[in-house]
């Protein structure tokens, strides 16, 4: 039968034509797919390569001033150093968009995430602790301008600025509101206490807080940081709280879990969400660099330790204070210590907070730059509770 085996023919016909087309397709959109993927792979290889150059660079580069674009010399217009703890989400309101090339820097409290951009795209970003022997602490903000720092050091070379800031004169970087200015003084300075005793006897600023346990933990024991954070809101800012306020807001905030101290990247955390400018930092070389960057701050939270000296603080392995008000014609700050009435608002010599700094932590000291109310989170008003106004 002719026409039954013809019709049977065009049928296969257009069947084997309608599978080559979808073959055809569907091979189209894979090699789409596989150029998409390459080109992915291409730019991740681009990005790893450039990270790489800059951190060999840094190691070849002898000890003395460079500019960061003698290290990355790929093309670049900014640059920006995260600290610890530092979410993805954060990193892109500061750099004003959004990537897919970015990651969270949760890691630990010893890392921090470099960024270099181009516009708006990341075009190098990586976590300093891909090197074992080489250190990063660099400003929050850089330039292919800024001049930075390569300095040998047992454990390794450590890429630096002096006193962890941008010069003036670069773009970039606007110099933060000075406290100072809306003149500060002594009796506007909150200095809270945490412990149990304090409360029992009812002295000023104790609250009851101090003899109760949150999250399982006694708050008398744990307290310190919070109250750092306390003093600093209530007394640099129109706003106010107690520490039992700044430990709920913490928790809210961060990834604390509460019942204990609050770990360095959480305070800075806290504190940036509350619309400070500060930032972690270790025990300078030199008392001058570290009594420059205490007279250019606002204020500053310490952790000091006995077993680095005794000069001040007595069994104390671990607290952390906050000062106040340098005075450089003394050389003198005023101290917020939570954990001891007889040390409270004391005015003391720098030198022996300096002596004092607990190098065993990975953090010594978290200074306090400018406030910007329109990045504070909170703008709580009141410190409520049962204390001792």
């Amino acid at each position: 039968m002719p026409g039954m085996s013809d019709g049977i023919f065009q049928k296969g016909r257009k069947r084997f034509i309608k599978n080559q087309v979808l073959l055809g397709g569907s091979a189209a959109i894979l090699i789409v797919l596989l150029l998409l993927l390459a080109g992915v792979l291409w730019h991740f290889m681009r990005a790893e390569q450039k990270a790489e150059n800059f951190i060999r660079a840094v190691q070849d580069k002898k000890s003395g001033g460079v500019t960061m674009k003698e290290l990355a010399e790929f093309g670049w217009e900014k640059g920006y150093c995260f600290p610890p703890y530092t979410s993805k989400e954060e990193m892109e309101k500061k750099l004003g968009f959004s990537s897919g090339k970015l990651e969270d820097n949760m890691i630990n409290d010893n890392v921090q995430y470099i960024v270099f951009t181009k516009g708006k795209r990341v075009v190098c970003s990586f976590f300093s602790n891909r090197e074992k022997k080489l250190e990063f602490d660099l400003p929050a903000e850089f330039t292919p301008k800024s001049t930075v720092y390569i300095i040998e050091e047992k454990a390794g070379k450590k890429l630096s600025v002096q006193s962890g800031e941008l010069k003036a004169d670069e773009p970039g970087k606007a110099e933060p509101a000075k406290v100072s200015e809306m003149k500060l003084r002594e009796g506007d300075v909150y200095t809270f206490l945490q412990g149990p005793k304090s409360w029992r006897q009812r002295l000023t600023w104790s609250g009851e807080w101090g003899e109760s346990f949150y999250d399982g933990g006694s708050f008398g024991g744990f307290g310190c940081g919070l109250c750092c954070i306390a003093n600093l809101y209530s007394s640099l800012t129109k706003y106010r709280c107690t520490p039992l306020q700044a430990y709920r807001y913490a928790k809210k905030k961060t990834d604390y879990a509460g019942g204990g101290a609050i770990e360095w990247g959480y305070l800075r955390q806290t504190l940036t969400s509350l619309g400070f400018d500060c930032g972690v930092k270790k025990k300078p070389s030199s008392y001058q660099e570290f009594q420059k960057d205490i007279a250019a701050s606002n204020a500053a939270i310490v952790l000091v330790s006995s077993d680095e000296s005794s000069c001040f603080w007595k069994d104390t392995p671990g607290h952390y204070v906050t000062i106040f008000l340098y005075d450089e014609e003394k050389d003198k700050v005023f101290l917020a210590d939570s954990g001891e009435p007889k040390r409270n608002r004391r005015w003391i010599s720098l030198k022996k907070v300096y002596k004092s700094l607990k190098t065993a932590s990975t953090w010594q000291y978290l200074p306090i730059g400018g406030y910007d109310g329109k990045k504070d989170e909170w703008k709580h008003k009141k410190a409520d509770g049962n204390w001792v106004h």
